[in-house]
């Protein structure tokens, strides 16, 4: 801006373990959305590196870096991001279309289990716009769940939703942390922080903040693999 440098995350250096509970903290402004683009692959950082699952991002092509998301990553956004003219199953089929491993039958069985599982059987067939927010909430669950990635990230998951159907998501997305999956929220609700195992607090770009609230921060990493 002018002549000042302004660094949407500056030096930060983390480890993020497998099966982990994570919020990432902050006022808008702190950075923790460009965190959660470069965690999702989705950005890159002018210094540093980033490794997942010991792989340095910067050595693999583009082409590389969509594979790895669309197989490892599933995103949960706060507008949803559903297609709005197509059925709550087909938003879900979406990302299999892309998965080389997934045939399309396999595609389509999973989804419905998926909607089944988060009571949406008898909606399967519904647009966006003829579901409430906690269900299009569900469906975009779903949808970032189809590929059967190990990493979950959710962008503000229950803004846009009321109290109950916020619950709801939270609930369900800890029930995700609970069969090993890795949950990383961000928000700006330090509500939704305190059901989280680790939160990590930015302010300017930087970690001021990390730690763990349920558990002997050594010990909980020592049986955790790193991610």
């Amino acid at each position: 801006m002018g002549d000042s440098d302004i660094r949407a995350v500056d030096g930060i250096t983390l480890d993020i373990y497998r099966g982990e509970f994570i919020s990432i903290l902050g006022k808008s402004g702190s950075g923790k959305s460009t965190l959660m683009h470069i965690i999702g692959l989705l950005d890159h950082p002018t210094e540093g590196t980033v490794k997942f699952e010991d792989r340095i991002m910067s050595e693999l092509k583009d082409h590389e870096l969509a594979v790895l998301r669309s197989e490892k990553i599933g995103f949960v956004f706060q507008a949803f991001n559903l297609l709005p003219r197509t059925s709550a199953l087909d938003n879900v089929i979406l990302p299999t279309l892309y998965n080389k491993y997934i045939s399309k039958r396999q595609g389509i069985k999973k989804a419905n289990e998926l909607l089944e599982k988060v009571s949406m059987k008898d909606r399967i067939k519904n647009t966006p716009g003829q579901l409430s927010g906690g269900q299009q909430q569900r469906v975009a669950i779903c949808r970032a769940l189809v590929n059967d990635p190990s990493l979950i990230l959710a962008d503000e998951p229950t803004g846009n939703l009321d109290s109950k159907s916020g619950l709801e998501i939270l609930n369900l997305l800890h029930s995700l942390h609970e069969v090993g999956k890795t949950v990383i929220i961000v928000t700006h609700d330090v509500n939704i922080s305190s059901i989280t195992d680790r939160v990590i607090k930015l302010s300017d770009g930087k970690v001021f903040e990390d730690k763990w609230q349920k558990h002997d921060g050594e010990d909980y990493l020592n049986n955790m693999e790193i991610f």
